[in-house]
């Protein structure tokens, strides 16, 4: 139920971008925010220091599942799928072309969207983090933990507590997560 799906970031620098980085009134940085757009599943972010801004989309956004070897971003992944939405928002984007581009793997719990910690013999498995494992880490390495120390529950984060089988393989029990990001 895991599924690799490919994930593509582009940098984007220029005068209409400095525009952007120089943009005071949002906050202490003197930049635009992080930005998520309603249509079309696409953010950005500013790095001021760069001069430049980081764009993707939601992985799911026109991928298929699938795996490589060695990912590589694709200009034309950015040219038909981000830039008409990115530029009819923010006008200032017309005619910028990717400066660096990424590309690597979120890994999609495909059955829940949600995290699967797991003791298999002796391996301790977190996976499925469906591309927002940054804002699960710390409750899945106290999962894990808990996991580690033959403990059928887990403590989280304000004192909650978690039944350890309830996020594994045998015995799940976790409602479809609905907002990913």
């Amino acid at each position: 139920m895991i599924k690799p799906r490919k994930n593509q970031l582009f940098q984007l620098r220029g005068p209409p971008v400095q525009r952007l980085l120089n943009a005071e009134g949002f906050n202490e940085q003197g930049t635009i925010p992080f930005i998520i757009l309603p249509k079309g599943e696409i953010y950005f972010r500013p790095v001021k220091r760069e001069g430049s801004v980081w764009v993707g989309a939601v992985a799911g956004f026109g991928r298929p599942f699938g795996f490589e070897e060695e990912p590589i971003a694709e200009e034309s992944y950015y040219n038909h799928n981000i830039y008409p939405v990115l530029s009819e928002y923010f006008p200032c984007f017309t005619n910028l072309r990717p400066a660096n581009m990424w590309a690597g793997f979120y890994d999609v719990n495909s059955l829940d969207a949600t995290p699967i910690v797991a003791r298999v013999q002796n391996c301790i498995i977190t996976a499925g983090m469906s591309g927002s494992g940054i804002m699960k880490a710390d409750s899945v390495g106290r999962i894990a933990a808990a996991l580690f120390d033959d403990k059928d529950e887990a403590t989280l984060f304000g004192n909650c507590s978690i039944s350890t089988p309830q996020v594994g393989l045998v015995n799940r029990s976790v409602e479809q997560e609905k907002f990913v990001i």
